[in-house]
């Protein structure tokens, strides 16, 4: 509530609406390395997120577990992903998008990690799940990241704009373990890869830095 000093009146202060905001458009976002750096972690880490949740069931069974157990992994994996995103939201009002990121892939490499070596009946479906509330909270938390740095007033065309390229990492996952099982007769390779990718898209969210401002917001606040 604020005084109206001219009426006396008592009126709501009303929040900064998206299209008030400083907000970048598409052209102007697509000509900044921070664009295309959220365009290469976003799809990059798409990889190993489509390729270990694709190939989860398979590779247990080959571990000689029960296929329920195997099944139950996935089924954790994707419980979690679906819940990962409240968390991460929730986290976000009070960490840093960019730490939370960070943090995010950290945690899907040590579920690589762990799903690649550790093979304990018991552990299999709950480290599922640490795997899936990583691996799936990422995405939310780039879109995040976008919004924070080219603002809301054209987030919907700008996100868009980024999905074609998030696709071609959730396609390929698949694509490329297979691939590699293939020609390696084995799984170790398809972590390696995984593990790659997330530290790849560690240091893609490291080196994104505020964009520069376009000239048209330059002198709407010159002096």
């Amino acid at each position: 509530i604020r005084d109206v000093a001219v009426t006396g009146v008592q009126t709501c202060a009303l929040p900064i609406l998206p299209a008030l905001e400083e907000s970048f458009t598409l052209q102007e976002a697509s000509k900044t390395s921070t664009f295309w750096l959220l365009v290469a972690c976003q799809a990059i880490t798409n990889i190993p997120n489509a390729s270990l949740s694709y190939q989860m069931v398979a590779y247990y069974i080959d571990q000689g577990m029960p296929a329920a157990i195997a099944a139950g992994a996935l089924s954790a994996y994707a419980f979690f992903g679906a819940v990962s995103a409240v968390l991460w939201g929730f986290l976000s009002e009070r960490i840093s998008e960019k730490v939370l990121a960070c943090s995010i892939m950290i945690m899907a490499i040590t579920g690589t990690l762990a799903m690649w070596l550790v093979h304990l009946p018991w552990l299999v479906v709950p480290m599922g799940g640490f795997l899936g509330l990583a691996a799936r909270g990422e995405g939310a938390l780039l879109n995040m990241i976008v919004a924070h740095y080219f603002g809301r007033g054209h987030y919907g065309k700008i996100s868009g704009a980024m999905q074609p390229f998030n696709f071609v990492g959730l396609g390929s996952g698949p694509l490329i373990a297979s691939l590699i099982f293939d020609l390696t007769h084995g799984y170790d390779m398809v972590f390696v890869q995984a593990i790659v990718s997330y530290a790849v898209g560690i240091a893609l969210i490291l080196a994104v830095r505020n964009p520069k401002r376009p000239a048209r917001m330059l002198a709407t606040t010159a002096p």
